[in-house]
């Protein structure tokens, strides 16, 4: 949804809530997400680290005061909407946003937008949304990210118009009013306004890859990728100068209707590795290197270079490697992570692959395990860099750990894979954050109550003091934490 630079000029607030926040008491609804909050257990560890910090399911009777509805005619894009309170809903555990036509309004349309600002902001991320498409010329939902107070950056997650209902559009725009550059890329998949689908961005720093039912279908990396905490905003417009405005093949009313928003964080391991961008004056500092291993800055994920590996070309199998030895103690959780990146006019092929691996060693350096993942083959996209994670508990014996990359190259089969920004260490497992009793990501009345009825039933997780039972000192320490917004 591209805006002027003072898109949020009626809106107030001073910026993002810090740790811990105001007493909460008075304020019973108010969610506050603060970055220290815990978000859980090592026994329930996602494959893919990341660890949620946000979610509405939108099952509830109302939009949720996490969010704030906007009010009035939106002045930007030549758009003819007036958004009221009342086309935001909540039912069947879905958010619907209703447009409709209404001639008490001049343009005579009505529609709904919600956001998360002042309650709810983060600095890079996993945010999802899962909804079902509206249709029709002149109609404009979209999912989108902006920060706190300026304009651009702006990162559109997903946009539709809905005379286009297989197509939807991701954008990132960045610059300095009246500079403002965009770099924008539409996805043509099934009809999003037959059902539901999922739509996210996952944002790193100088990096933000999009998605559509769980499948990356772009990739943006230029020197505008945002580096600020933005908030959340759904809603649907109508008309304007992209999509057009209705006429009369459009229906009115028409339905955004969102199933959930989910926003995650990435859990990174405290960094054990040397040189692990391979940007020391000496390239390969740190680690000890087979084969045909080298340098590459053309394809570095950070600059100033990468590493590149690829085959012997002797005939039958060779194989190279990439490592680094790391002291490890049993018992603890080791999470190894690099960025792949598989060229086109280098690309992988035959039977070649590349895998990230960690082997656990004795004190004698006798190899005990293994964990593998593997990272790229022939069939693995191109032009991307993609994350790839290899974990694992240090069993009993183990002293060392072998982070490594293993290239593979069956017979005289040509490809390369391009390895950067690598990352080992120990996952700090989070303690629990007993104020966040839900461990929805905030701190509100529903914690409240879901304390209580664990209390009321004993459940050991009501045993805030952690002392080995349930009592009335747990309530009183609950309430001190959760009036203070503190964790522990």
């Amino acid at each position: 949804m591209l805006n002027t630079p003072h898109h949020n000029l009626n809106e107030t607030g001073s910026g993002l809530w810090s740790c811990p926040p105001p007493a909460l008491v008075a304020a019973f609804s108010l969610v506050i997400a603060c970055a220290g909050f815990a978000r859980g257990q090592c026994e329930s560890l996602p494959a893919d680290l990341w660890s949620l910090t946000y979610a509405d399911e939108f099952s509830g009777t109302a939009v949720s005061s996490d969010w704030t509805p906007e009010v009035g005619r939106w002045p930007y894009n030549e758009e003819w909407e007036n958004y009221q309170r009342y086309a935001n809903t909540v039912s069947n555990g879905n958010l619907v946003i209703t447009a409709s036509y209404d001639p008490r309004f001049n343009p005579p349309y009505v529609s709904g937008r919600i956001n998360t600002r002042n309650r709810f902001l983060q600095q890079y991320g996993k945010f999802e949304m899962r909804a079902k498409m509206p249709r029709g010329r002149g109609i404009w939902p979209a999912f989108w990210l902006l920060p706190q107070d300026t304009w651009p950056p702006e990162i559109d997650i997903m946009e539709f118009l809905g005379h286009e209902v297989t197509t939807v559009h991701f954008t990132n725009h960045w610059g300095t009013w009246p500079n403002v550059a965009s770099q924008g890329w539409p996805f043509t998949g099934p009809d999003f306004s037959a059902g539901f689908h999922t739509f996210a961005c996952e944002w790193w720093p100088g990096q933000i890859d999009y998605f559509v039912d769980g499948v990356r279908r772009q990739s943006a990396r230029n020197p505008g990728v945002p580096n600020v905490p933005m908030y959340v905003i759904l809603n649907l417009a109508v008309g304007g100068i992209w999509p057009g405005y209705p006429d009369a093949t459009t229906v009115f009313p028409q339905q955004l209707i969102v199933d959930y928003v989910r926003v995650y964080e990435a859990l990174a391991p405290d960094q054990r590795l040397a040189n692990p961008g391979f940007d020391a004056a000496s390239s390969f500092s740190g680690w000890t290197k087979t084969g045909n291993t080298f340098t590459d800055a053309a394809s570095a994920r950070s600059t100033p270079r990468g590493a590149k590996m690829y085959g012997n070309f002797t005939g039958g199998t060779n194989t190279n490697t990439l490592f680094q030895d790391v002291n490890v103690t049993a018992g603890d959780t080791m999470v190894g992570q690099a960025w792949f990146y598989n060229r086109s006019d280098d690309a992988m092929a035959g039977q070649n692959t590349a895998s990230l691996i960690i082997e656990w060693r004795s004190a004698t350096n006798q190899v005990l395990s293994r964990r593998t993942t593997l990272a790229a083959n022939a069939a693995s996209p191109r032009n991307m860099h993609t994350r790839v994670l290899v974990q694992g508990t240090v069993p009993p014996n183990a002293t060392k750990a072998r982070f490594l990359v293993e290239f593979t190259q069956i017979g005289n089969v040509n490809g390369a894979i391009f390895i950067d920004d690598m990352l080992f260490g120990r996952l700090q497992c989070p303690a629990p954050c007993f104020a966040d009793f839900n461990e929805d990501g905030g701190i509100d009345g529903r914690d409240v109550e879901d304390f209580f009825v664990a209390w009321a039933f004993s459940e050991s997780r009501s045993d805030v003091n952690v002392d080995g039972g349930v009592d009335g000192t747990d309530v009183e320490v609950f309430f001190g934490l959760w009036s203070s917004g503190e964790c522990e």
